[in-house]
């Protein structure tokens, strides 16, 4: 198998629309907030917000963070979007807004399915990076069960993809199409990245395989986009 590396947190973009998709009980929350707890560490991130119909998982975050409705999202996301553009005219640096958050969107994907919503999480997805340049940033995780509740749109335009193994050979052939067979889609090519996503997901147990398309137009091999990660459970746990 070809050498595919550790996904190295500190490499994500400053803003970035991340979709996390797998099964039940796969794993899916804690590699998520494992990977908040590592942009927290690193001063990337300031603050995190949770949009959960369940309120389940993510120990983490406090309550006043916590929403069981999608409705404030837009409103949050417009902020943003006030405050970047007040940094655009503001010379001083001290006067500057500096607020960097991570939002995660927990299995909310099929309310978001409807005529409008749709086009708020295609908008989310194309223009929800921009809201925030440096020195804000915003980390947006949609996190989904399955693939198919996220219009194809949306995917095209995640930054990063994370999924572990997929039960659904619809969802396999998906993620295969649009992320496997792009250096090579000739038979060959085509069996050759079918292997590889075989070989990556069952090499241990609640790993991930992470996509980084915001590589596009930089890559040469499939180690140069692809990578796996597995959450240290120890860390959430503490």
């Amino acid at each position: 198998m070809e050498s595919i590396k550790t996904f190295n947190i500190e490499e994500l973009p400053s803003s970035s629309f991340i979709i996390v998709n797998s099964r039940r009980r796969s794993g899916k929350s804690i590699l998520v907030e494992d990977i908040i707890l590592n942009l927290k560490e690193r001063k990337l991130i300031d603050t995190a917000l949770l949009f959960s119909k369940t309120d389940a998982g993510f120990k983490s975050i406090p309550y006043p963070n916590r929403f069981t409705k999608i409705d404030m999202l837009p409103n949050i996301i417009n902020n943003m979007r006030l405050f970047n553009e007040y940094n655009k005219v503001t010379n001083k640096e001290k006067n500057k807004f500096k607020l960097k958050m991570a939002v995660i969107i927990d299995d909310f994907a099929i309310d978001l399915k409807g005529d409008k919503a749709f086009h708020f999480l295609t908008e989310l997805a194309l223009n929800g990076r921009h809201s925030s340049y440096p020195p804000m940033s915003i980390h947006i995780f949609l996190i989904s069960q399955s693939l198919t509740k996220i219009p194809k749109a949306v995917r095209l335009q995640a930054d990063i993809i994370m999924f572990s193994q997929i039960a659904s050979r619809k969802e396999q052939d998906q993620i295969l199409d649009e992320n496997f067979y792009i250096l090579d889609g000739s038979f060959q090519g085509r069996k050759y990245g079918r292997q590889l996503y075989n070989d990556l997901v069952k090499q241990d147990d609640y790993i991930f395989v992470v996509i980084e398309s915001f590589r596009e137009g930089k890559i040469q091999q499939y180690g140069d986009y692809i990578k796996t990660y597995k959450a240290d459970i120890n860390k959430i746990k503490q």
